[in-house]
């Protein structure tokens, strides 16, 4: 080859490599990456290069700009492919809370918690945020410092700040005292926690060891294992508004259904039949008697009703003005239930009736066997607790909160008598003697059924949606609750 020739294709060389170099800088201004595809650009919905962003478009006011950059107010995705406006409701992306507004000191500022404040996510809503408060009865995972993990974490929460309680004014357990784990209300042996359910009103204990609660507000029957796992079953009949729940000889569940007029059995597995009644009437409480079969109050029509476990119902006529509510089985062998009227009535499983008045105003509701034998009832209008022997004399307790509407009451595994107070926001403890002790539950709760369970706790419903919807549990430790 000639030397010109050479020198020749020495230039052409050259040149083809400048161009490349050119068309290789064109490429990066316009947004290209060094690596991979040299055809993506701004738009693609790959980040790459000195990109900021890229959410596959090249809109502005979408939180990624025309030229891949985050625009101010945004917060984009690890990936930076997603960008959230902070302040529109919606806790997204990076943010840790978003209040629905820019607004700093609120308790979610720049999308994230003040200090001292914990925030629920409850998208599509906006976060709602509450300040950690030593004395709020709300065992939190943090202090007022906003940090968890140091010495500033609450370890228990008594609903007050007193020290000598069991837990001190700084929310520490206090030496020689025992709190649970959980929302910890109150120590030295005695804690409440607190499971997320659906509104309930009765609650038992079932033969397989879960409690078993109805949905009066959702038409189901609920099944709750002693750690909180719930599972719920539709019943066929609309607003059917199941209340009071009980267990069977036959080891199934029966509850009434006061608006659709029947009675309700429900198997451990969860497979349901309903038995109506020959003429509309409202069923309210209902107990396993003495007998194997099940007894139910039925309020419309001044009955006592009788199912047997194969579902054939009889009917016994009270007096007129007797109004029948609570019933459960008495140590006697009878059936013992509350009235209205002002009276406890007393049926033998023949259908015999004798009625017993009271010696106040009570307005008695729910009745129970107690561990000594005998009958044990709440009187909501006198705010009092009454015992009846089986020969039918009465002894009356009051109730230390005023007007604490006491409903439902059931005995304990330490061999006390316990129930709630629906207005005073409570869970009573009774012995034998009379002597009370309460136990506070948040406002608007509202407890309504109590049972004790096969774990030999207390558990509870709370029919309120003002702080807290669901069950509730009592933990008493070697049987004393203090």
């Amino acid at each position: 080859m000639k030397k010109n020739t050479l020198n020749r294709v020495l230039v052409d060389v050259t040149i083809a490599i400048l161009a490349g170099l050119a068309i290789f800088a064109t490429t990066l201004s316009a947004g290209s990456s060094l690596t991979g595809d040299l055809t993506q650009k701004c738009g693609d919905g790959i980040k790459q290069g000195t990109e900021q962003c890229d959410d596959g478009n090249k809109k502005n006011g979408d939180g990624c700009s025309s030229a891949c950059k985050i625009e101010p107010g945004y917060q984009c995705a690890q990936n930076q492919t997603g960008c959230q406006k902070c302040g529109n409701g919606r806790t997204e992306g990076t943010e840790q809370c978003d209040d629905g507004n820019n607004r700093n000191g609120d308790g979610c500022s720049a999308c994230k918690p003040d200090l001292g404040y914990l925030c629920a996510n409850t998208n599509p809503h906006p976060s709602k945020c509450r300040r950690v408060v030593c004395g709020d009865g709300i065992k939190d995972e943090i202090g007022s410092d906003g940090i968890s993990g140091n010495a500033d974490d609450e370890q228990c929460d008594d609903r007050n700040k007193k020290s000598g309680d069991g837990c001190s004014s700084s929310c520490k357990i206090e030496s020689g005292s025992n709190c649970s784990n959980g929302k910890t209300i109150s120590c030295n042996g005695n804690a409440i926690t607190y499971y997320q359910a659906p509104r309930a009103a009765g609650i038992v204990s079932g033969s397989d060891g879960n409690l078993w609660f109805t949905g009066y507000a959702s038409d189901k029957i609920g099944r709750m294992t002693k750690s909180g796992v719930i599972t719920k079953f539709a019943l066929p009949t609309e607003e059917s508004y199941p209340r009071h729940i009980t267990n069977g000889s036959d080891g199934n569940l029966w509850f009434t259904e006061p608006g659709s007029s029947k009675i309700g059995r429900i198997t451990t597995s969860g497979v349901l039949t309903e038995f109506p009644f020959s003429t509309y009437t409202r069923a309210d409480s209902i107990a396993n008697g003495p007998d194997g079969n099940l007894w139910f109050t039925k309020y419309g029509t001044h009955e006592i009703g009788r199912i047997t476990t194969s579902g054939m119902m009889t009917d016994f006529p009270v007096p007129r003005d007797s109004y029948p509510d609570s019933i459960t089985s008495g140590s006697d062998g009878n059936l013992w239930f509350t009235e209205w009227g002002n009276k406890i009535g007393r049926m033998t499983t023949s259908g015999e009736v004798t009625e017993f008045p009271l010696p106040t105003d009570s307005r008695a509701a729910d009745i129970t066997n107690g561990p000594d034998g005998n009958l044990w009832f709440t009187e909501t209008r006198s705010n009092k607790i009454g015992r009846m022997t089986t020969s039918g004399e009465v002894t009356e307790f009051p109730v230390p909160t005023a007007d604490s509407d006491p409903r439902d009451i059931t005995s304990g595994s330490d061999g006390n008598l316990w129930f709630t107070e629906f207005s005073g926001n409570k869970i009573g403890r009774m012995t034998t003697s009379g002597e009370v002790t309460e136990f506070p539950v948040p406002t608007g709760s509202n407890p309504y059924g109590i049972t004790n369970g096969s774990d030999g706790n207390v558990w509870f419903t709370m029919e309120g949606g003002k702080v807290k919807k669901g069950i509730g549990k009592i933990s008493c430790i070697a049987k004393s609750c203090h």
